[in-house]
């Protein structure tokens, strides 16, 4: 602690990496509360070289997971303010310690509005949005704990943080992350007076895509976000255009009785929304909507292949690699159209990993 208030940078330096290790033991992260280890570690993060800001803040994040008294210290001496401002620096090395430090602060209730009113919630935003993968998990923490806070649902929506998250959700395959996301959104649908900004498509299409996983936690959290948007007259045709009724008629068969509850819920709703009728000069695919893609979420490479009526590329569907028929001829005679949905069909009911 005293070389870390020293002026010579190889000292602070030493000091920095060795509070950042020991901090790591429970026992330790008092003592260095209790012994005055504070001030010169927030100094560090504001005065520091790059790599001593670092050191500060991995050592924080380490002493933020201690107990509700020494959270209570760090945020009266100025930790919170430093963190932030190492979050809105963008120095891509602090970012995941210092977005760690504050989702253990949003661990406790008591400390939600002094990071709200500290510009925290604006931090985590910033946090969902930048590149640093390490950040996105410890930010979509921070969030869905201040969610549960009534006070800080509308400020999410208001601040714009559910677009990101949401577009995070479309990229990432992180369990995690979607159980983060799942609860936020879940959280903030549940507010009547604010729900309305929910309603845009990258938000339903993200709420499908939780709905859809394997895990019933996400589902259930996903499937009451979408049962509280249905509740509302002017909502419910955008929920069916772009979720649809398929989709949540299959969670209301499924083994969970939460879930069931919640898609009934939703579909008792929106049982009188006249379903959209396929744009295809009465042509109709009738499989179920959990097959329908967007193309704007395909990205084709190279050609490996062609079939009797289509090209087929390789390319990218949300992150996994695909391949991707594309038809040959956009005038297709009223027997092509027939073999495509009887291919379309066919495979729609194959049971494999790869399909």
């Amino acid at each position: 602690i005293n070389f870390a208030k020293s002026d010579d940078a190889e000292a602070q330096l030493c000091a920095a990496l060795a509070l950042a290790r020991v901090s790591t033991n429970t026992e330790n992260q008092t003592k260095i509360v209790d012994g005055g280890g504070l001030p010169p570690l927030i100094a560090l993060g504001v005065n520091g070289s790059r790599d001593i800001r670092y050191l500060a803040a991995v050592a924080l994040a380490n002493l933020t997971a201690s107990s509700a008294q020494d959270q209570k210290k760090i945020i009266k001496e100025g930790g919170l303010k430093v963190l932030v401002s190492l979050i809105n620096s963008g120095e891509p090395q602090a970012l995941g310690p210092a977005a760690a430090a504050l989702a253990n602060l949003a661990s406790g209730e008591e400390n939600h509005e002094v990071i709200v009113e500290e510009g925290g919630l604006d931090a985590l935003i910033t946090l969902i949005k930048c590149s640093v993968a390490e950040t996105h998990a410890h930010a979509c923490r921070a969030l869905s704990l201040l969610a549960a806070h009534d006070t800080n649902k509308p400020k999410i929506i208001e601040k714009g943080g559910l677009l990101p998250l949401s577009q995070l959700v479309m990229k990432s395959k992180s369990a995690e992350i979607q159980r983060y996301v799942a609860s936020i959104l879940g959280q903030c649908a549940n507010d009547e007076n604010n729900n309305a900004k929910m309603m845009v498509v990258e938000v339903l299409k993200a709420l499908k895509v939780l709905a859809s996983v394997a895990d019933d936690e996400v589902k259930l959290c996903a499937t009451w976000a979408i049962a509280n948007l249905a509740q509302k007259q002017g909502h419910r045709e955008m929920i069916v255009q772009h979720i649809g009724v398929d989709l949540l008629k299959e969670l209301n068969k499924c083994g969970n009785v939460m879930i069931q509850c919640e898609a009934g819920r939703a579909l008792q709703n929106l049982q009188d929304v006249e379903v959209p009728a396929p744009a295809s000069g009465g042509f109709s695919l009738s499989v179920s909507e959990k097959w329908h893609v967007e193309f704007s979420e395909l990205t084709l490479d190279k050609r490996v292949g062609v079939g009797g009526f289509g090209e087929v590329f390789r390319g990218s569907y949300r992150g996994d690699e695909v391949a991707i028929k594309k038809l040959l001829s956009q005038h297709m005679t009223k027997e092509d159209m027939m073999d495509f949905k009887n291919e379309v069909e066919m495979q729609s009911r194959l049971s494999h990993n790869n399909v």
